[in-house]
């Protein structure tokens, strides 16, 4: 989390909404800020990011055992500017040029497949 806080350091987490189990808390809201610092390797890029993230807060009995936090890496770094969207021209082109096996067995698996009528 202080990598989050040196990085992002105008971060904010905005609640959306909270559900109540016997042995949790599930937190849904959306991480927004500004890259301003080294994140997972990433220098600063001073861009703006704003996506959804899920907190999970495990307990037992009275204390809390830990949290997990969900989100989708691959939107950040979109937003980021270091990752493609994987649907568009560019990402298709990039992942046939540094994946050719990968695209050549998609492609045989496409040919084997018989034509639906």
């Amino acid at each position: 989390m202080l990598e989050n806080k040196t990085a992002f350091p105008d971060f904010h987490y905005a609640v959306e909404q909270a559900h109540y189990a016997d042995d949790a808390v599930v937190v849904e809201g959306r991480f927004t800020g500004t890259h301003e610092g080294p994140w997972r390797g990433l220098p600063a890029t001073g861009r703006k990011v704003d996506f959804p993230m899920l907190v999970i807060f495990r307990f037992e009995g009275e204390g809390m055992m830990g949290e997990r936090i969900f989100f989708d890496l691959l939107t950040v770094l979109r937003q980021l500017g270091v990752a493609r969207d994987p649907n568009s021209i560019g990402a298709k082109v990039e992942i046939a040029l540094g994946h050719p096996l990968t695209l050549a067995r998609a492609l045989l698996r496409g040919l084997r497949r018989p034509a639906k009528r």
